[in-house]
């Protein structure tokens, strides 16, 4: 089984070409560990909570130059008019609260 991801798996989920490498070159860069498919997970999910697909969390971490990606690190303002009106976060804020009770 694979553990490991490289720009032609990015590719493949739909990042575009250019975007992959200079990801992986800011990575490289920056001494980020080997990208595994784990992280690459939860860089998925963490865009899923906004809406957005990988390409989109790829792009926005080359342009502020990130080696990984949260979804708490994007501004409201970065986010479309349906992202920003279709926040479910105050969903979680329950589930936790619930949790802690």
């Amino acid at each position: 089984m694979k553990t490991t991801v490289n720009t032609e798996d990015l590719i493949l989920m739909g990042v575009d070409e250019e975007t992959a490498l200079c990801w992986f070159q800011i990575r490289k860069d920056k001494k980020a560990r080997t990208l595994t498919t784990i992280t690459l997970k939860k860089i998925v999910n963490q865009g899923n909570l906004l809406g957005w697909d990988i390409n989109r969390v790829i792009n926005k971490c080359v342009e502020k130059e990130w080696k990984g990606f949260e979804a708490s690190w994007v501004n409201k303002g970065d986010m479309g008019f349906i992202e920003r009106h279709t926040d479910r976060s105050w969903a979680d804020d329950l589930q936790s609260q619930k949790r802690i009770n």
